[in-house]
């Protein structure tokens, strides 16, 4: 069993290095991936996370015609814990390497954590977002309990431990998302993908970018949310035991023209869970669903809200 974890542990580690790329910017080393071509999304990936994760949680965006840019955000993988570590000197990292990819403007994904640095991207740099879609996101404060820093430190962040229970009891990995696990059970692609999305490999290279998180979301404050200037599509489950769905109604709230794709009884992975709709949502807002609606016309699109039953 030992061998298999420790070789498990050098291919994922291999797959990472040779996936991503480094770029060093005043706030020190910020890796990234970009994988497609098309219309730009910016995805900043949620907790326990890192490029990979941003990348495994669209993937069934890989044969549409959109780039996905998703850089590992403060402390996870490869990339600078600076002294800063806020959602605004995130958000201008995020500035930094579009500007390295020569790209004015994109649509800003904001996955789990990543919702408040994706929110703040908005907020500070408006003319260069076309869009915000927040998924399963945060957008104000979040009550946790006092021992989760206890958590990413001696358990959620032990590599054998996650390689174990992922391998041997995946349902017991799936059970806390608040997700059907049954749903992915017939797809080995979709089972994969939600176990890496659940606890992922190597999750000690994620720890000081987890626990930042939890710094950031105890620091945001209680009137945080304002309107947005720019369109929004918030997509979340009813009963996500990480970020309550109030948090999404609290947003759509300021924001009545928005867009929302609601999973009945959904947990924090209902949008993979139900990836068509998912992708539907993502591709009919931003323009791609229909090939005669354009950017501006999405951007200008009705209000939609839309509630789907999870079976």
């Amino acid at each position: 069993m030992i061998n298999r974890f420790r070789a498990f542990q050098s291919e994922g580690l291999a797959g990472l290095l040779a996936s991503s790329t480094v770029i060093q910017t005043a706030r020190g080393s910020l890796e990234y991936a970009v994988q497609g071509q098309g219309l730009p999304l910016l995805v900043a990936h949620g907790s326990m996370g890192g490029y990979d994760q941003g990348l495994t949680a669209l993937h069934f965006l890989q044969d549409a015609e959109v780039m996905r840019i998703v850089p590992s955000r403060f402390g996870y993988l490869r990339s600078t814990l600076p002294p800063d570590a806020s959602a605004a000197a995130q958000a201008e990292a995020y500035a930094t390497l579009l500007d390295a990819l020569e790209i004015d403007r994109a649509w800003v994904v904001g996955l789990s954590s990543g919702g408040m640095s994706a929110l703040q991207f908005t907020r500070q740099f408006p003319q260069r977002c076309h869009g915000l879609i927040m998924i399963s996101a945060i957008s104000g404060r979040v009550n946790r309990p006092g021992v989760m820093p206890w958590m990413v430190k001696h358990v959620l962040t032990n590599d054998f431990l996650g390689w174990y229970l992922a391998t041997h009891h995946p349902r017991l990995v799936a059970r806390s998302t608040g997700d059907d696990y049954a749903l992915a059970e017939g797809d080995p692609a979709l089972k994969a993908a939600f176990l890496s999305l659940a606890w992922p490999a190597l999750a000690s290279r994620r720890r000081d970018g987890m626990l930042n998180d939890f710094r950031q979301a105890d620091q945001l404050a209680d009137d945080v949310l304002q309107p947005l200037a720019v369109p929004l599509l918030v997509i979340h489950g009813t009963v996500d035991p990480f970020v309550p769905f109030d948090s999404a109604e609290r947003l759509l709230a300021l924001n009545p023209q928005a867009r929302q794709l609601a999973f009945e009884n959904g947990g924090h992975l209902s949008f993979l869970l139900h990836q068509d709709q998912t992708k539907a949502a993502i591709l009919g807002f931003i323009g791609l669903a229909n090939q005669g609606l354009g950017i501006s016309d999405a951007a200008n699109a009705r209000s939609d809200r839309t509630r789907q039953a999870c079976r």
